[in-house]
């Protein structure tokens, strides 16, 4: 079969190629009209190249094709005047606290993403002229109750520049399949171009939770040291409380915060997100 395959291409004509036809043509010319067409052969092709220069420069200087709403250097507060940052979450993420008083259920005056938008622009001017961000806008996505699946992030703008997530406590109260829901959702949230910071839950020591929310902090832990994601260990931030103080931190229900431990952990919040881009510079 190879014999056959070679003896046939032997017998084909070579074609000739466009630039063959072409020089064919030129070599029955005369010098002088030879020389006047390759001159205006060689002025046609530094005219593309000059296009193509001139095209790619405008695109370059003029931000023509460039996404002005996404970073360059990776800081965002550096280089983009207005910062989105989405909290994706359940019920310690809307706000959810309960009343000492009367034991009634309620949503928080200021639930940690509000307060760490307060906090982090302070911390932001602290810092002088360093940031070129003049505005933070800040999203609750937080839903008391909800469960994690692997494609929850869809309820998320998908445009955040920075996106917090604090998840998987339900699951595990619940006992739902939680394995492969954050990684799911980290993948899908960074290939849309945001920084994901992962947070664990704070946990009141001697409650009937406090086995579940560990088992939850384990997970999310293992899933951080397997991304590329910044951690924001709230575990350990309220551990290191004095009792007297975290005792003040915790709602009746010994599982969710109370005004006062969503307004501490915003300002944590705030402080683990600065020293991340301010570290950049």
């Amino acid at each position: 079969m190879a014999g056959f395959l070679k003896n046939n291409n032997k017998d084909k004509p070579k074609r000739k190629g466009h630039y063959d036809e072409y020089r064919a043509a030129v070599s029955q010319l005369d010098d002088k009209t030879k020389n006047k067409l390759e001159l205006q052969r060689a002025l046609g092709m530094m005219l593309v190249v000059v296009v193509a220069i001139g095209i790619f420069c405008i695109l370059v200087f003029t931000g023509v094709g460039v996404d002005k709403n996404r970073s360059v250097s990776g800081n965002v507060f550096a280089d983009l005047e207005n910062v989105l940052i989405e909290c994706f979450g359940d019920s310690i993420t809307e706000g959810y606290t309960v009343s000492e008083e009367t034991g009634a259920a309620y949503i928080a005056d200021v639930p940690y993403p509000e307060e760490m938008k307060v906090h982090l622009s302070e911390l932001l001017a602290g810092d002088g002229n360093k940031y070129k961000c003049s505005s933070i806008e800040v999203r609750n996505f937080g839903q008391s109750g909800s469960i994690l699946q692997k494609d929850s992030c869809a309820r998320l703008s998908g445009k955040a520049h920075i996106v917090i997530i604090l998840y998987t406590s339900n699951n595990f109260m619940e006992g739902v399949e939680y394995e492969g829901t954050l990684e799911s959702n980290i993948d899908t949230i960074m290939s849309q171009g945001s920084q994901v910071f992962l947070m664990n839950y704070p946990v009141k020591k001697g409650t009937i939770y406090e086995n579940k929310l560990l088992q939850a902090n384990n997970y999310i832990s293992s899933v951080a040291g397997s991304r590329s994601v910044q951690f924001i260990d709230a575990e350990k931030y309220f551990n290191d409380m004095t009792e007297e103080a975290s005792g003040k931190l915790f709602s009746p229900d010994g599982v969710h915060l109370t005004e006062e431990g969503y307004r501490l952990l915003g300002d944590y919040a705030a402080e683990v997100i600065h020293e991340y881009y301010r570290s950049m510079y």
